[in-house]
């Protein structure tokens, strides 16, 4: 009986066995049989699959190695890494890839590590983003300085400076971004919820015809309103209200009176009752002619020469006064008429009127 090789199983004959060609022939049938038994390395299933075929599908990662069953490919059972002499995978991690930190690969795989040899970081992918793993200490860092002088790097960071700081990378508003906001804030008509009406704890705010409105005064410095000077300006109790009854010509007459004293009976063109001229019964006044109906030299039936100039009362009798000056001492009653300005005037409650 001829022996079989150890890894196809070909029959080999033995020296005293004579082969005939349909040994050969089965011989050729099992090479035949075992060269199908590849192992195909893709993302898709090979197809005309033998019993027993090896597939690496690569269209998973990790990447699965799988046997064909005779109807399905099934995967191959774990391998343990000391069975193929790999360092174990306890975390997991799909890939460990290491590189510059600018090369890292596009996220997208969970788990992955990447370590930047150039930065010393290590990288985990979170299938969105490389984040950094774990937080660094300060006493990891090595060759650190003892302290640092914030004015050291002033300079450096100035406008100007090699590493200006620009507002954006302090959250600060440009210049001109600030004064536009301020424009803006100007001409706003609203600005802090201003109003034109009589609202509490709000600015006051002109309305369109330049008014605005404030709630009514109560106390001495408040703001007054219109209503409340409309409502003063027709009180009949002030004495500053005058009406037109009392600015009329015979109510002004009334009180002349009054203050002229109990004596007097003035009227616009009165003295004592007694009109003014040059005739009968009138206060004697100059007419610019001869006063030819006129006792001119007599007062009250006297001479005037026995009058003593300036003289006040004769025999009892109140005269009038003739001077260019108000006489001195006057008494309520007394005339006097003014020489310069040639007018009769009486004395009545401490003036000449």
């Amino acid at each position: 009986m001829p022996e079989l090789t150890p890894k196809l199983g070909i029959k080999k004959p033995l020296g005293n066995e004579t082969v005939s060609r349909a040994a050969f022939n089965e011989n050729y049938d099992i090479i035949d049989a075992q060269a199908q038994k590849n192992i195909a390395q893709r993302a898709t299933a090979p197809a005309h699959p033998v019993e027993g075929d090896l597939w690496i599908d690569t269209s998973v990662t990790p990447n699965a190695l799988k046997k064909y069953n005779g109807s399905t490919w099934e995967k191959v059972g774990a391998v343990s890494p000391g069975d193929i002499g790999a360092v174990a995978n306890a975390g997991s991690a799909p890939s460990i890839q290491a590189g510059t930190d600018n090369g890292k690969p596009a996220s997208g795989i969970v788990g992955r590590i990447y370590i930047a040899t150039d930065t010393q970081i290590i990288y985990r992918d979170t299938g969105t983003v490389w984040a950094k793993v774990g937080a660094v200490r300060w006493s990891d860092i090595d060759s650190k300085p003892v302290s640092y002088t914030p004015s050291a790097h002033k300079a450096t960071h100035a406008l100007g400076g090699n590493d200006a700081l620009t507002p954006t990378d302090i959250g600060a508003e440009t210049p001109a971004g600030a004064q536009a906001k301020v424009d803006t804030h100007a001409g706003l008509t609203t600005a802090h919820s201003a109003t034109s009406a009589a609202v509490a704890n709000k600015i006051i705010l002109r309305d369109a015809s330049g008014r605005a409105k404030v709630a009514a005064p109560n106390a001495a410095d408040d703001i007054a309103r219109k209503d409340t000077v409309d409502a003063h300006a027709t009180r009949t109790d002030n004495p500053h209200v005058v009406t037109a009854a009392q600015i009329g010509a015979a109510n002004i007459l009334t009180q002349v009176k009054t203050v002229d004293g109990a004596e007097s009976g003035l009227d616009a063109d009165l003295l004592d009752g007694l009109n003014s001229g040059n005739a009968a019964g009138n206060i004697p006044i100059s007419n610019g002619t001869v006063n030819a109906n006129l006792n001119a030299d007599k007062v009250d039936g006297e001479d005037a020469n026995t009058i003593k100039a300036n003289a006040r009362t004769y025999n009892s009798k109140i005269v009038m006064e003739v001077n260019s000056s108000a006489p001195s001492s006057p008494t309520n009653g007394q005339i006097w008429y003014d020489s310069v300005n040639h007018k009769f005037k009486g004395y009545a409650n401490g003036a000449w009127v």
